[in-house]
């Protein structure tokens, strides 16, 4: 019809949207620029290019369009609950709220306009949070857990979570031999705050700081992050992060080793479909041992993500593929509790989903399958999953997770195994 007709403006309107609902999104925007380049003040068409951008991931520039759009009429609900999602999606919540309140006047009962109502209010949700947590692996160790945590958001773009727990580490025969004396239990009790700030869509801070007291060999480390989020432009962040933290072993605990990381990342997306992410980091381990060993470790590790969406339908499913590649390297290989191999390479691939079957169930997972080759022990195949489960009860939720995992890694030729997992209460206040 547009090819018999192509002054038939209604007639563009009509394939635009049909684009956009079959995941066509660039030849949607191309038909509603066309249109507005001959009449700017076209409604629809500023409207379907607002969305048209807002599923490639391009939220800034959909922001513009839709405030195009409300200055030829403030009270468009449409225009407004687009501009409201944008500004989600640039997890800038309050400016959020504030324009789906004002599309709620306009149509109260519009479905679209009461679901983001309750994104909204979900992110802006300030929450108790209780968990449980259980692992064990093929080093027949076996760490407990329990965790009680609160998150608010105490002003404009400040988000600020804290926490306290108590850990247990069990570890039985064969596994307790490695440590010193055949030690087989150690207890912990500590504490952590953190923080995010952000005020606008291009930066965004963040950083924390936790303490933990472990009853053997008066070892009681800190911990701590700090870093940076640059997003420059709507497809492409840079992450700047440094982080101070321990390994979870009872050696690692008897030959007090702590880890300190600096890590840049940079991530370029491409409508929202195909995400590409590297990463690099330099690794720091110092020790305290006593057997005479190398009291300092350096280490590099780099990574390269590659994320493609298989199929998306709304909030309801989203599929992705994913490769991952890893390269992981240590000065040297110490005897201390610590994984810290000479050279570890991998490659994997796998898919992530998330599935919303019911109004209030959510079923998400991610499941890797590849290969590892690591200096000095056999190489072979790998793969891990991570299956959770949850349930919304108004802005509060019960989750359900557990994980699983198993490779030739950590230099021992029968594998590394490992499997757990979790259940957590979220209750609002």
């Amino acid at each position: 019809v547009v090819a018999n007709r192509p002054h038939d403006v209604e007639a563009q309107h009509s394939l635009a949207l049909a684009y956009r609902w079959g995941d066509r999104l660039k030849e949607s925007e191309a038909i509603d620029r066309k249109i507005l380049a001959t009449d700017p003040s076209d409604l629809e068409a500023r409207r379907g290019l607002g969305e048209a951008l807002l599923w490639q991931g391009r939220f800034r520039a959909a922001s513009l369009e839709f405030d195009r759009a409300l200055e030829g009429n403030p009270s468009d609900p449409e225009s407004l609950t687009g501009l409201s999602r944008a500004r989600l999606f640039l997890d800038l919540p309050e400016e959020a709220g504030r324009y789906i309140a004002r599309a709620a006047k306009a149509t109260p009962a519009e479905k679209e306009v009461q679901d983001q109502i309750v994104r909204v209010r979900e992110r802006m949700a300030r929450y108790a949070a209780f968990e449980i947590s259980a692992s064990r692996d093929s080093d027949d160790l076996s760490i407990y857990g329990l965790t009680l945590s609160a998150h608010g958001r105490p002003s404009l773009g400040l988000d600020v979570d804290g926490e306290v727990r108590q850990i247990f580490f069990r570890q039985s025969s064969p596994g307790k031999q490695e440590n010193i004396d055949d030690e087989d239990s150690v207890d912990g009790t500590g504490g952590a705050l953190s923080f995010s700030y952000r005020r606008s869509p291009s930066l965004e801070w963040h950083g924390g700081g936790g303490y933990t007291r472990y009853d053997i060999n008066g070892f009681h480390p800190w911990s701590g992050n700090f870093g940076v989020t640059l997003t420059p432009a709507d497809t492409v962040r840079f992450t700047l992060d440094w982080e101070r933290g321990h390994w979870d072993s009872i050696l690692s605990f008897q030959n007090r080793v702590t880890i300190d990381s600096v890590s840049l990342s940079a991530s370029k997306h491409f409508r929202w479909k195909t995400e590409i992410t590297a990463s690099a980091a330099l690794l720091y381990h110092h020790n305290e041992n006593g057997t005479g060993q190398e009291r300092e470790n350096r280490g590099q590790r780099f990574g390269l993500n590659l994320t493609r969406r298989l199929y998306l339908q709304g909030d309801i499913v989203h599929v992705a593929g994913i490769l991952r590649f890893g390269w992981l390297g240590f000065s040297d290989d110490l005897d201390v509790g610590v994984y810290d191999p000479e050279r570890y390479t991998s490659e994997e691939a796998g898919v992530d989903w998330r599935w919303r079957f019911r109004p209030l169930w959510e079923f998400y997972g991610t499941v890797f399958a590849g290969a590892q080759q690591e200096k000095g022990a056999d190489s072979g195949l790998m793969y891990s999953a991570e299956l959770g489960l949850d349930r919304k009860i108004g802005l509060g939720m019960v989750s359900l997770g557990g994980f699983a995992s198993d490779s030739n890694a950590r230099g021992q030729g029968e594998g590394f195994r490992r499997h757990g997992g979790l259940l957590r209460f979220r209750i609002p206040f």
